[in-house]
């Protein structure tokens, strides 16, 4: 679940983006093309497996983990970060002082610490994503998530008019 704080400032956030003349939908039923009329029939369609919430971006925000992420996960992220920036540095430095083979540490150190990063952050995404549906919905327009049915196989993510 979200704090009060973080829905907040995500409601300030969107807030700010409608003032800048970009709508960000607040309900599901305000989603163009989108499968559901109401929040609570997507969550039950999540519940029973008939629907996936899928991460749309490759890309990772940092300012979406500060946004909307646990403390525990903002702290996951940053060791992650640590590991698969720091770990390299000091891998080499040991393979100076010590043995060169301290650099089978460097892609095992980057792989470890982006992935801690990238679960901390899905994380973040996900949990965001399932507790409320103004989350959901800006999740969803900022192209963050997308939503598959599976019975019709059938991939829905939010496709941006330009005018």
């Amino acid at each position: 679940m979200l704090t009060t704080t973080q829905l907040d400032n995500l409601r300030a956030l969107i807030e700010g983006l409608a003032e800048s003349g970009k709508d960000v939908p607040t309900s599901v039923s305000q989603l163009p093309d989108f499968p559901y009329s109401n929040f609570s029939n997507l969550m039950a369609d999540f519940k029973a497996e008939d629907a996936w919430l899928l991460r749309f971006s490759y890309a990772m925000d940092p300012s979406l983990l500060s946004l909307l992420g646990s403390g525990a996960l903002k702290l996951k992220s940053n060791i992650g970060m640590l590991l698969a920036y720091g770990g390299p540095v000091v891998a080499l430095v040991l393979c100076f002082v010590f043995s060169w083979w301290f650099l089978v540490a460097i892609p095992i150190c980057l792989s470890w610490g982006m992935s801690l990063t990238k679960q901390a952050y899905n994380s973040a995404i996900f949990r965001a994503a399932f507790s409320d549906e103004i989350a959901f919905c800006f999740l969803y327009f900022i192209g963050q998530v997308s939503l598959r049915i599976l019975g019709t196989d059938e991939q829905f993510y939010y496709k941006h008019v330009d005018t």
